[in-house]
């Protein structure tokens, strides 16, 4: 239900007749406090609100809608040469505003717009809500049917001490799947000790892996352990295994299938109680068919094999994870962030995160560092209109440039149009509210249409 106040009787029952044409029901009123009455008694899903009404100024009617019913999005109209009043109103909570006279069709194209985006907020927050309803055992956030599959192969995998293979794209989680499966793995509780494999030179690596004995090279002053032994009892996660060097692996293979190690200088061999889960992004079953990684120890790794689902395909889990990272580094940083504004949720929706949630999580703590305002927006994520991606990296002349020449562009077409912001943005081929953040962006604040 729309509800439109305005105190001119003509606007009212135009607009009245133009929304119900269009099949969309509508009340309307001549004042605030039958508005706010209204408000309160119906289901109403958005305000069409004039700027001067009759018991007082349509913007003191949107600051006492904002306090009491502050899901509901408010459409400002306004008379002509009235700029100032709506680029007010806009910094102060109104989705848009059109100019009177409206045309119909205008009406309703921007009423229809405005209510889908608050049903695409609504579903959102319908995923926050269910999301944050489910207990995860495994650390995991989000409730989506990926998620949930992976929570019940991460309790399969607990069940017993076999390896494990993680698989998937960087910024998964792997890691935090790994230690969700030492925790619920049953047994007595060992430490957990992470290795990533891509960080260790070659020449070290063996000696880091099983340890080495005194006198075994030049500097091994004293006999020293390495990872398999500080994680006995518990788990060792080899993380990018793909990158083992192909010397070590033989000896890997060995640990695994005798639970022995032999140390760098030493010949005696060392039992190894340990659960070993490895993970990669490659993948190794190509890389042992083009002789890049044993295809012997890839089948004795791949006996639990997990694949953790991309970001993108496990959308519905975007709201909930920003909050915990709002949350998060809300803690650490010592911010007030107060979440995302709605453009800049959508675009993270829409975006497909190629670096998946590490890039999210990065993408959140930069924008906390450099946000001006409490809701962080699409250009603090640094996202491109639409959420199409990252916005390019441009140097600090092409940049600059750059501006300089939209804020000459948009300047003249506001003069063009004399002032009218919605005529301007059609000449523009944008949206009202996207030519408003444009101006906002480019300090076009003062300007005013011509007398």
């Amino acid at each position: 239900m729309v509800l439109v106040v305005d105190g001119d009787v003509a606007s009212r029952e135009s607009h009245i007749a133009a929304l119900n044409a269009a099949g969309l029901p509508s009340l309307s009123t001549a004042n605030a406090v039958e508005g706010l009455a209204l408000l309160a008694a119906e289901d109403i899903a958005l305000v069409l609100c004039d700027a001067a009404l009759a018991d007082g100024s349509g913007l003191d009617f949107l600051a006492r809608c904002r306090t009491s019913h502050r899901g509901v999005p408010v459409i400002l109209t306004t008379e002509e040469g009235s700029l100032a009043v709506a680029l007010l109103a806009l910094r102060t909570g109104v989705c848009d505003y059109l100019v009177k006279p409206i045309p119909a069709d205008s009406l309703v194209q921007v009423c229809t717009r405005v209510l889908q985006e608050r049903d695409v907020l609504q579903q959102i927050d319908r995923y926050r809500r269910a999301a944050s309803c489910v207990e995860s055992p495994h650390d995991l956030i989000g409730s989506s049917r990926p998620i949930r599959e992976l929570g019940r192969l991460i309790d399969s995998a607990s069940a017993s001490r076999s390896t494990v293979l993680l698989t998937g794209e960087s910024g998964t989680g792997k890691e935090l799947v790994s230690r969700a499966i030492h925790r619920r793995t049953q047994g007595p509780g060992g430490p957990f000790v992470a290795i990533n494999c891509a960080a260790l030179p070659e020449p070290l690596f063996e000696g880091e892996l099983f340890g080495s004995r005194k006198g075994a090279f030049t500097g091994a002053f004293a006999d020293r352990i390495g990872f398999f032994e500080a994680a006995r009892g518990g788990t060792l996660f080899l993380d990018e295994i793909g990158d083992l060097p192909l010397t070590v692996q033989p000896k890997l293979l060995r640990a695994i299938e005798r639970k022995e190690i032999v140390r760098v200088g030493d010949t005696r061999p060392i039992t190894v109680d340990v659960r070993l889960i490895a993970a990669t992004n490659r993948d190794l079953k190509k890389e042992s068919a083009e002789r890049r990684f044993r295809e012997d120890l890839y089948y004795r790794l791949h006996v639990l094999a997990i694949t953790l689902p991309p970001l993108r395909e496990r959308k519905d889990d975007i709201p909930l994870l920003v909050d915990n990272f709002v949350s998060r580094f809300n803690r650490d940083l010592k911010k007030g962030c107060l979440g995302l504004e709605p453009d800049a949720l959508k675009a993270a929706i829409a975006y497909d995160w190629p670096g998946n949630v590490r890039e999210l999580e990065n993408a959140i703590e930069r924008a906390m560092h450099v946000a001006s305002t409490p809701y962080l927006t699409a250009a603090d994520l640094e996202l491109v209109p639409g959420g199409l991606g990252p916005a390019p990296v441009e140097s600090d002349d092409l940049k600059t440039s750059l501006a300089r020449h939209e804020a000459e562009h948009i300047s003249r077409v506001l003069t063009k149009a004399r002032g009218n912001r919605e005529n301007a943005a059609r000449l523009l081929g944008i949206g009202p509210s996207t030519l408003y953040r444009k101006m906002n962006e480019l300090g076009l604040h003062a300007l005013e249409p011509p007398l």
